[in-house]
């Protein structure tokens, strides 16, 4: 593993860490292309998503992009974020306020530097199929987990790199 992707003990309301991220269609439509012989066949909106992730962490020069796969009804990425100039007082990205008291809430992350990349990726892929007239929508939301230590780290690289091949045996198949 290079220098840039060392494990840090500490993250700060996901704006620093190693991510890894499952983001899936509504109702698990296959929106995305189709795998035969084992390889993926990108549809038209898996190809947008193809460019937003290769493209989008331009705009992010917090966010690197290590591995992704895209998949008929979802895809996986993992991300190392090193959002170090937003640990300032000022910036208190996935420190909002709770609706319901006015203490701070560390774990509600709707604003925080990983929400709004994910957010801007779903985004342009749903302008997108708008604009195409194409009917398609995400699950809200997505799933992400903290990637803590080496194995866990191997144990992605290989799922993700692995995930075409193995479609049948993924959880999310239909």
């Amino acid at each position: 593993m290079s220098d840039r992707h060392q494990f840090r003990a500490n993250w700060h309301g996901y704006n620093d860490g190693l991510y890894f991220v499952t983001v899936c269609t509504r109702e698990m439509k296959p929106s995305l292309g189709a795998i035969t012989d084992n390889e993926m066949h990108l549809s038209h909106l898996g190809a947008v998503l193809d460019y937003w992730l290769r493209k989008a962490p331009e705009s992010y020069e917090d966010i690197c992009m290590i591995n992704y796969v895209i998949m008929p009804n979802h895809f996986h990425c993992l991300l190392d974020i090193r959002g170090e100039q937003l640990h300032s007082e000022q910036a208190h990205y996935g420190c909002l306020y709770s609706s319901h008291r006015l203490d701070k809430n560390t774990n509600f992350h709707h604003n925080s530097l990983l929400s709004r990349f994910i957010g801007n990726i779903k985004r342009a892929v749903t302008m997108e199929a708008r604009k195409a007239g194409i009917d398609f929508t995400w699950q809200r939301s997505f799933h992400e987990h903290i990637v803590k230590h080496d194995s866990a780290y191997k144990a992605i690289m290989l799922h993700i790199d692995r995930n075409v091949s193995s479609w049948t045996e993924d959880r999310f198949y239909r």
